[in-house]
Parts: structure tokens; sequence; C-alpha cells
């Protein structure tokens, strides 16, 4: 039982993605369904939207706890790190 899904992507390998909103993501391959938590503190996340960049990187979005990425097998928080400023334009 997947609860209602907001987006669905297929990666490269033909596996469909499927972004809820409080239930993590899922993932169909095959005639296998496996959830993937989202979570923050404990917390699951309330997720806005998921996306495959051009490298087939997964990225989900979320409204309350930043991005989200998916690393091997988890998926877990992402670090942006700040971009230098120059003195000079």
């Amino acid at each position: 039982y997947i609860p209602w899904a907001q987006k669905v992507v297929r990666d490269k390998d033909n596996a469909i993605w499927i972004q809820t909103y409080e239930a993590g993501v899922w993932k169909l391959a095959s005639d296998t369904l496996i959830q993937y938590p989202v979570t923050h503190q404990g917390e699951p996340v309330r997720l806005m939207t998921i996306a495959l960049d051009q490298s087939g990187a997964l990225w989900i979005g979320s409204e309350n706890a930043g991005v989200f990425r998916l690393f091997e097998d988890t998926i877990r928080n992402w670090e942006f790190s700040p971009v230098p400023q120059s003195e000079s334009y």
C-alpha cells in the first residue's frame, strides 16, 4: 500500500520512484516494492518533490527539512557547501 503519491519518476534502470508526502519514497523495480523512509531528527519529513539529475542521481525536496539525496540504499540530508565569495566583481 502506497499512501497518496505526489510525483513519480523513472530512473535509468527503469525503476519507478514514487514520492509521497509523509511516507517517504518508494521504489518499484521489477515486482519488488521498497519503502525508503525520509526522516530528520527522528521525525518523518514532509516531501514536496522528487527529481533525477543529468547523472541519474535521485534528489528529494522537502517542506520542512531541506534537500535529500539517495546514497547507495539510504536517503540522507544533503549538506550544501558555501560558495566562496569574491571581494571584487
